[in-house]
């Protein structure tokens, strides 16, 4: 019984080496690991093909040669892409055109309402948040870019500058005048959010993206905080609860609805590349 607990203590050992030597692969494994596999006929069948000597595979005749003029033909030219702070000014021309475009046609009933501190601080932290956001779907363009702040911790900082400000600047009404006539402003909201949305996700499907569900969470951020740049400016109700409850929704749903559609769309490329 004490041979059988040492020789599972001693697989169990060897289990761990390999995990370890597998993650940070340097040089020859440790040289226990290896009178190990060869004595203990468990762990010898189990990793002597991954422990071993490398042995080069044997093609037959013409297959070489045949896979490498495959590869040659299916080979297209790709354009190079720009520098991440040329994508970020693109998306944000992108937004600043629609939002323009937009505001013009709903009419600026919303602006109108405000005093000059609320429209100043309210477009400083609309800019920003599109500037931030502009940044972070560029550099999901480029694989190898660095990514200073996680996505969820840029929505999360706008979603918490803008409730304060709107709390702090704004007059608050009350709970049946808030929920009175909202859903017109976030339904209308959406339909805004879809056509940017649309054309900012045709340019960074261009690239190279290694995760489409955070792509796709990205893209819907950008699309909602268009949208609700548009609704802080058109929109004639500037009251607190009704900025927040069906303004911010808009973004809201829209980063949720990127979110599944990328994560709809890796499902799709996993299933395709099974055989």
């Amino acid at each position: 019984m004490a041979t059988d607990a040492r020789a599972k203590l001693h697989c169990s050992e060897a289990d761990k080496a390999v995990d370890r030597f597998l993650d940070r692969p340097r040089g020859e494994p440790p040289a226990g690991l290896v009178e190990h596999v060869t004595s203990c006929a468990r762990c010898r069948q189990l990793y002597s093909w991954l422990l071993g000597p490398e042995e080069p595979a044997e093609l037959p005749n013409g297959v070489q040669e045949l896979v490498s003029r495959k590869l040659r033909a299916s080979l297209r030219p790709v354009k190079p892409l720009p520098s991440t702070g040329r994508l970020a000014a693109r998306f944000v021309a992108i937004f600043g055109l629609f939002a323009a475009l937009l505001v013009a046609y709903f009419g600026p009933g919303g602006a109108a309402q405000m005093n000059a501190t609320q429209l100043v601080v309210v477009t400083v932290v609309l800019l920003a948040a599109a500037a931030l956001v502009a940044v972070s779907l560029s550099r999901q363009m480029v694989p190898g870019s660095v990514r200073r702040i996680p996505l969820s911790w840029l929505v999360g900082a706008f979603a918490a500058g803008f409730a304060l400000v709107v709390a702090v600047l704004f007059p608050w009404e009350r709970l049946p005048e808030m929920l009175a006539g909202g859903w017109a402003c976030t339904y209308h909201g959406i339909l805004i959010a879809v056509p940017p949305g649309a054309v900012m996700l045709y340019f960074a499907a261009r690239g190279a993206p290694l995760s489409y569900r955070s792509l796709g969470a990205t893209v819907g951020a950008a699309a909602g905080l268009l949208s609700l740049t548009v609704l802080q400016f058109s929109c004639e109700n500037q009251h607190a609860g009704h900025l927040l409850l069906w303004h911010g929704g808009v973004v809201v749903l829209s980063v949720a609805a990127g979110y599944v559609a990328g994560w709809a769309a890796e499902q799709v490329a996993l299933r395709r590349r099974q055989p």
